[in-house]
């Protein structure tokens, strides 16, 4: 499945974006929301941030992330995928669930099907939509409609291989 409609360097380049460390940012500097962020900070947020900091290196998660779990899960799924596909040293027995084609073996197929996967995890993880369309709602509609429609469908493909995510 061709990941129509992204560019395969930004999604590369999502794949490795770190989960911010805190929550300070996001802004053009010196505009007002900025000014906010930056009180917010001084006055007790890095304290926040730093829980959790504490907390997501001690239980893969922190309170914060279920504010927009999906896209937490998609970026964190997304990036171990593909980094599972570049290390892998072999396929689940049975896969694919269908022969491959002759040109690619079963390891082949695994990874480049981990890839893709982690690639649809990774691009729906991204909000870039105003820095590609600009003011255009309804591109930005069908953009997210398609991130959200290769997500659907990488995650069911990968529903009966779950238990085989390994190194």
């Amino acid at each position: 499945m061709a990941h129509v409609g992204f560019n395969h360097q930004m999604l590369e380049a999502t794949v490795k974006q770190p989960i911010p460390f805190g929550s300070f940012g996001g802004y053009r500097r010196f505009c007002i929301y900025w000014w906010g962020d930056l009180w917010r900070w001084i006055s007790g947020g890095w304290w926040r941030d730093l829980v959790a900091f504490w907390h997501r290196a001690r239980y893969g998660w922190a309170p914060r992330d279920c504010w927009n779990l999906d896209h937490y899960l998609a970026c964190v799924l997304g990036g171990t995928l593909c980094h599972l596909a570049a290390h892998t040293d072999s396929a689940p027995v049975g896969y694919p669930q269908q022969e491959p084609t002759d040109a690619e073996t079963a390891f082949e197929q695994w990874e480049a099907d981990l890839t893709r996967w982690g690639h649809a995890l990774a691009a729906y993880a991204r909000d870039d939509y105003y820095e590609i369309h600009g003011n255009d709602y309804e591109a930005w509609r069908k953009d997210e409609e398609a991130r959200l429609a290769a997500v659907q469908a990488a995650l069911r493909e990968l529903e009966p291989w779950f238990a085989f995510l390994w190194d």
